[in-house]
């Protein structure tokens, strides 16, 4: 049996309208969830006074920052820095000269990640009594944010 070609060409016409004008497959919206960063909430270093041979534990929390749809993670960098001894706390507050700087090693993270990151600050065992300021920042590409804690180191009676 022989196909008319009118029969074979009208069916190929219908064909690709149908093809062409049926709906598009349903597009599947991704979100990703996003977190911000904040440090030490209820700290032990704010607690007690410090002795030389300790270790600062910082706990920073990843916070829920909501959903987005884009796909691009941001860096973050979270550090924590340890400067003095001051005199007083009026003379850290004032920016008076330090002698020690102590640097935990820097996080870093995206705005991805969630967890508790872990920030460790080492006392130096010859490390000199006195008021400190522990500095805490969250650095991404939008700017920076943190805070500053006063610490106060004592030395052990021997």
């Amino acid at each position: 049996m022989r196909v008319n070609w009118k029969i074979a060409a009208t069916t190929l016409v219908a064909s690709v309208l149908v093809t062409a004008c049926s709906s598009p497959s349903p597009t599947v919206a991704v979100s990703y969830e996003q977190f911000r960063f904040t440090c030490c909430a209820q700290s032990e270093a704010l607690l007690h006074a410090w002795h030389p041979g300790q270790v600062i534990t910082l706990h920073w929390a990843a916070d829920s920052a909501g959903m987005t749809s884009d796909d691009t993670q941001h860096l973050i960098t979270l550090t924590a820095l340890f400067t003095g001894p001051y005199a007083s706390v009026a003379t850290l507050k004032a920016g008076g000269p330090h002698s020690e700087t102590l640097l935990a090693a820097p996080i870093r993270v995206t705005d991805r990640t969630s967890g508790s990151p872990v920030s460790t600050i080492v006392l130096p065992l010859d490390l000199a009594a006195g008021w400190y300021n522990l500095v805490t920042t969250i650095k991404s590409a939008g700017g920076s944010t943190g805070g500053a804690t006063v610490i106060q180191v004592v030395r052990l009676s021997s």
